[in-house]
């Protein structure tokens, strides 16, 4: 199997915006959770929001997504572009701006419906015609998991020599059919997020543009060396809003075989900081990993459960905190879980070149496991 590596990336999320931005955020966690109020229940609730660090804008959707391409392509001009192909990850997409028009409509008593057609191919053919990406344009959408199968599909396009390269975008604006739904699955904390702790009480929900440029060359202006080394992807039908543990064992299994390796350094964790995926997922670890000697860390206390874009963002954070030779802590976390035999990183702990596990798991049982090796 041919490699794919990460050449490049760009990032807007709660940490600020840029690489630095995010590595920073993660070594110094400064977690400043807003409040979101889900005004379909009556009376209205607030639940902790983590929003991108960004001026505000008529469509966010579009802005965070331009800035996290714009800084992904620096090192690549328009004519590095024209064999580079385009995928967009997200569970929602636009439906923020579609909710808002729709919105506006009812008040000024005009036929609603209309407002309401989503327009997420548009919003790809936005973004391929502004930044001149001729290499056809994908959207995926497979809820919490589409950033893990965009990246697999993106590298199995490169590997086939569908194209050279590819940007691959991960974004989500939880909007108010997000909220109220994750509401009625009693999935919030009304704290903060604790995964893998025996306290934990539920996620936060976090807002995310991330852009990945894929390439099939090893030397790239953000990241030498580090590649998608094989990943694995598999459908959980046992029910539709959680994981089982032996599906994620069985689809870590196979993305290490595939991968060829019966080790890893670090696994990074889906780590949701709800009680029953939290406890599915350090089972299935625990049966793929020695837990005593691998480390194991969760990012969504910091950056927030980002859904569709996570794939996309928790890989570039750990590609990017990785090439600086370090492991992220799983900030929230103060007492184990005896039930699940899983002790997460509690502090920023040194982390050399090698194997690492990353996990994602979406409803419906969509899910996904990339291994990515780190050899500068």
């Amino acid at each position: 199997m041919s490699p794919v590596y990460l050449a490049s990336g760009g990032v807007v999320c709660h940490t600020g915006r840029g690489l630095t931005a995010l590595s920073q955020g993660l070594l110094k966690p400064a977690i400043r959770p807003c409040h979101r109020s889900i005004e379909e229940l009556t009376p209205a609730i607030a639940v902790p929001y983590l929003p991108a660090v960004f001026p505000g804008c008529a469509n966010r959707v579009v802005a965070l997504a331009e800035a996290a391409v714009m800084d992904a392509l620096t090192a690549f001009p328009p004519a590095r572009r024209q064999d580079m192909a385009l995928f967009i990850a997200s569970s929602t997409a636009d439906l923020i701006g579609r909710e808002q028009s729709y919105a506006a409509a009812v008040a000024r008593g005009e036929p609603a419906l209309a407002w309401a057609k989503p327009s997420t191919g548009l919003l790809a053919a936005s973004i391929a015609r502004q930044f001149e990406i001729m290499g056809g344009q994908y959207t995926i959408n497979t809820a919490c998991s589409s950033g893990v199968h965009a990246l697999m599909y993106a590298a199995a396009a490169i590997r086939r020599g569908d194209c050279a390269r590819a940007l691959v975008i991960g974004l989500e604006c939880p909007g108010r059919v997000t909220f109220a739904g994750f509401h009625s699955l009693l999935l919030f904390t009304q704290s903060h997020c604790r995964p893998f702790d025996r306290n934990r009480d539920g996620l936060i929900l976090g807002e995310a543009a991330a852009a990945i440029v894929l390439d099939a060359a090893p030397e790239g202006p953000d990241f030498t060396g580090m590649r998608l080394l094989s990943a694995a992807t598999a459908c959980d039908t046992s029910r539709i809003t959680q994981i089982h543990p032996d599906a994620a064992r069985t689809l870590m299994r196979g993305a290490l075989r595939n991968a060829g390796i019966d080790r890893v350094d670090a696994v990074k964790a889906h780590g949701t900081g709800t009680p029953d995926n939290d406890r599915a997922e350090a089972v299935a670890i625990a049966a793929c990993v020695d837990v005593g000697r691998v480390p194991v860390t969760s990012l969504k206390s910091v950056l927030g459960h980002t859904l569709g874009a996570c794939g996309i963002l928790e890989t570039l954070a750990m590609a990017t905190c990785w090439r600086e030779g370090w492991l992220p802590s799983t900030a929230g976390f103060r007492e184990p879980d005896t039930a699940l035999g899983l002790i997460p990183v509690t502090q920023a702990q040194a982390l050399p070149p090698g194997y690492m596990l990353l996990n994602y798991f979406g409803f419906g049982g969509n899910n996904g496991v990339l291994v990515m090796e780190y050899a500068p």
